[in-house]
């Protein structure tokens, strides 16, 4: 029997599960519930797809910037997983998967990720490639950042979006277009197409020295005092 994929959301408010195999996605559930209830919605969306643990051959996981809890337990479990079976690991970035979402490939995607007190994870892409790796800076600092992509329009996205969408349209004017609604939050859906084009080109991580993405406060914070 073909193996089958399983993916992990676990950086926001809400946790997130997707199972595929096939290169389709045959289930993906949304709870609102902790990350420690991993192996009991593992356990449940196995037996909806009549499915054991041992068919599991590749884990990706989103393991942040992100919620510090959120992160870790989704990481812990992963790697636990992995350790056990013997399957391939993948632990991805939050933004660069949000960029993915939002075309990076054909456009320029400023993502921004809610990290509190009006700071913000943020990453700038332009096709396909980097322009400004992922950092947290200060809200503020945003539109500084984003005179490096030049004078064409760009998307923004990102859970941020939502939170400061009237704050974000007056700091960036007419060159930001907004990507709407729910768009901007990640699922296990999301984590598990782009971890599939990820792993075409990259190989797996070691279960034993994965770790998750803290990102350290810009030198503009450092001056403020701000520490995370």
């Amino acid at each position: 029997m073909q193996l089958i994929d399983l993916a992990l959301e676990t950086t926001g408010h809400l946790l997130s599960l997707a199972l595929g195999a096939g290169g389709n996605i045959t289930l993906s559930v949304r709870k609102n519930r902790k990350a420690e209830d991993l192996p009991s919605i593992l356990a449940e969306a196995l037996r909806a797809r009549r499915r054991k643990v041992r068919d599991i051959g590749r884990v990706f996981t989103d393991a942040g910037p992100g919620y510090f809890t959120g992160i870790r337990a989704g990481l812990v479990f992963s790697k636990t997983l992995c350790q056990f079976l013997g399957c391939k690991l993948f632990a991805l970035n939050s933004l660069d998967i949000l960029a993915e979402k939002a075309g990076m490939r054909r456009r320029t995607v400023a993502v921004v990720k809610d990290a509190l007190g009006e700071r913000l994870f943020f990453g700038l892409y332009r096709h396909g490639k980097k322009i400004v790796s992922p950092r947290l800076i200060h809200i503020e600092e945003l539109k500084g950042y984003l005179s490096l992509s030049g004078y064409e329009p760009f998307y923004l996205t990102g859970d941020a979006v939502l939170k400061y969408g009237a704050l974000l349209g007056k700091l960036l004017g007419e060159r930001a277009i907004f990507v709407s609604g729910r768009k901007n939050l990640l699922s296990a859906g999301d984590v598990l197409r782009y971890g599939r084009l990820y792993a075409q080109k990259n190989p797996p991580d070691s279960w034993k020295t994965a770790l998750p993405v803290y990102l350290k406060p810009s030198y503009a914070e450092e001056r403020k005092g701000i520490r995370v």
